[in-house]
């Protein structure tokens, strides 16, 4: 057995990491599997294979599946385009991966006369075997990577340490449908695909290389930084890359051609139901890619969810870059260079958030890249004096620990999956019991993701900071006998539909992450406007303009509006996770109907927490 022990850790590491994964969904099995951005990614195969509706130009299916199944509070998973149909938001990669697995329970459901809808139970069922498939395969190739490099019981503690250390345990087993983990093991596989290649540089492996590179990038177009691990293995200098390529160009063209077949699914997508083979699917203003100031600071250090502080062991693996000289030289460099830009990509993205998650889960994949320097560090490690590496150990067994209670303090929603801040990190750190109101009240502000207005009414928390009032009597009003207060209103009409804009900066609005928005204005009908189609707006734009958190109010929608006299129509507005600070909120009212209203007293003011 101590024999056995030596030579076979690590598959005892792979072994016990899989059953955990697996044994965690017996205990907490999920009741819905596509939910959010999972929906997105999964979208494609019912919209193909059940709905024929690719281009989901009927949305009914789609509003009866969400009725029944409550996968979304909005369908932002996908957006109109000029060509009138709707592209689905995310790559189809993980859709691809899916397929087998997908049909097999469509089969099912067909042979057993179950629901054939495409989100029942046992479709719900194929996508968790075929997760847990892809997992349980990434980590054998991991290990099979780390024992190219490592003794096995080094491999073994890189295994422990990454599974049940970091957030990739809480991907596994609580995100199913997500792109990390399969991701995660993609560049497992990539690690080991490179290693081969340039021992052999077969057709063979040129042609899984390629497969690989087109599906890791198809599955997320950001990781395009995936070609840099089998560009830059072993490089010497320039010269001796150069005549690779010159030698063996019949399998670098076989690499691209294979990269280039899988890319083709998604810009054929693209070009049928967009007119363009590139097509941006993000559609909101408010997110998008900052590469001139990415947030690396609050990726890595902010309680939020700064990767250092709630995934602290990859600080080791950070360090073990600089002993992968000794370990892995052929790695040094294009793990050093997949760090740096991952990090600058990652970190560069708008929401760098990254939505409800736990620690950075946009970094989960590279943890099997970042597995060498770990491996690296831990070797180096036990190299070093008996008290500090006894003190070391030490350190690793606690962090383990800490992620996984933290994991169980998330799958508890004692730790919040959005709103962190460092007083109620502290405030909550080691509790096993549900947070108090006392305790909730150190979060973020808690903003709804479902389109419906949010209603704000001031107390002891918030202060005033800005108070502003049209009253139209300067040149901008028409004299008007029946005036709210003064002698002028603005009158809007066919030749006038906009009232006058009020803007603020979000950074001039509060210093804090947040700010409430009140606004109203007193309005006066004529008899004779029918459908007084009047709009009260809010939202944010970005420096080209664009509306991000559009929130509005029609008169002409709440119901009997009394006529030839003056009613208060309000509209209260949470400041959105602004994109820049320069952002600016903008206000006014929209006239679309016939006839004329009157304005009068249009009135702004910012409230902000103490």
């Amino acid at each position: 057995m101590k024999e056995f022990l030596k030579t076979k850790a690590s598959l005892l590491a792979v072994l016990l990491s899989c059953v955990s994964i697996v044994l965690f969904y017996f205990l907490c099995p999920p009741l819905n599997v596509f939910v959010f951005d999972a929906l997105g990614y999964y979208l494609y195969l019912p919209s193909l294979f059940i709905y024929n509706d690719l281009g989901i130009d009927n949305l009914n299916w789609i509003t009866e599946i969400n009725n029944q199944y409550q996968c979304t509070s909005t369908f932002y998973q996908f957006s109109q385009t000029p060509l009138g149909h709707n592209v689905i938001q995310y790559t189809m990669g993980v859709a691809v991966l899916n397929l087998p697995f997908f049909g097999i329970a469509h089969f099912i459901a067909w042979l057993t006369d179950g629901p054939a809808d495409g989100f029942s139970r046992i479709y719900q069922l194929g996508l968790i075997i075929g997760y847990v498939f892809y997992v349980i395969v990434g980590l054998n190739f991991l290990r099979k990577v780390l024992l190219h490099f490592f003794k096995d019981w080094i491999a073994s503690i890189v295994i422990l340490s990454i599974v049940f250390g970091t957030n990739y345990f809480r991907m596994a087993t609580a995100e199913i449908g997500m792109t990390h983990s399969y991701l995660f093991s993609l560049y497992a596989i990539l690690i080991w695909t490179t290693i081969k290649w340039h021992e052999k540089k077969s057709i063979s492996f040129s042609l899984i290389l390629g497969l690989l590179l087109g599906f890791i990038m198809v599955i997320r177009p950001s990781e395009i930084v995936c070609v840099l691990i089998p560009l830059f293995y072993g490089f010497k200098n320039i010269s001796e890359r150069f005549q690779i390529f010159k030698k063996y160009y019949r399998q670098i063209i076989i690499i691209g051609l294979a990269a280039l077949a899988i890319g083709l699914l998604q810009l054929i997508y693209w070009q049928i139901y967009s007119g363009s083979f590139l097509y941006v699917s993000y559609r909101n203003p408010g997110e998008g890619m900052d590469f001139l100031s990415p947030y690396i600071k609050e990726v890595l250090f902010s309680f939020r969810k700064g990767w250092f502080i709630y995934t602290p062991i990859m600080i080791l693996a950070v360090l073990g870059i600089f002993f992968l000289k000794k370990r892995a030289p052929n790695f040094i460099l294009p793990i050093t260079l997949f760090f740096l830009l991952n990090l600058w990509i990652v970190s560069s993205w708008s929401v760098w958030w990254y939505a409800h998650s736990f620690s950075q889960r946009a970094l989960v994949q590279s943890y099997a890249i970042l597995s060498l320097p770990l491996g690296a560090f831990y070797s180096n490690l036990f190299e070093w004096n008996k008290r500090l590496r006894i003190l070391l150990t030490s350190i690793i067994g606690l962090l383990m620990m800490l992620n996984l209670f933290q994991t169980w303090q998330m799958h508890k929603g004692i730790m919040d999956g959005y709103r962190m801040t460092k007083d109620y990190y502290w405030a909550i750190f080691g509790q096993t019991t549900d947070p108090t109101e006392e305790q909730k009240d150190l979060l973020l502000i808690n903003r709804i993701y479902n389109g419906k207005e949010e209603v704000f009414t001031p107390n002891s928390k918030y202060f005033k900071t800005n108070s502003e009032t049209l009253d139209f009597e300067d040149n901008s009003g028409t004299p008007f006998p029946n005036a709210h207060s003064g002698s002028k209103v603005l009158k809007l009409g066919v030749k006038k539909r906009f009232s006058p804009e009020i803007k603020h900066p979000f950074r001039q609005l509060t210093p804090n992450d947040h700010a409430w928005i009140k606004l109203s204005a007193w309005v006066w009908i004529p008899e004779d406007t029918v459908s007084p189609d009047l709009i009260l707006i809010a939202s944010f734009q970005n420096k080209d303009r664009k509306n991000y958190k559009y929130r509005a109010k029609n008169v002409g929608k709440l119901g009997h509006v009394p006529l030839k006299k003056w009613f208060k129509v309000e509209l209260d507005y949470l400041t959105p996770e602004v994109r820049h600070e320069s952002d600016c909120l903008s206000a006014g009212l929209w006239y679309r109907g016939k006839g004329e209203v009157f304005i009068d007293d249009v009135k702004f003011e910012s409230y902000v927490r103490e």
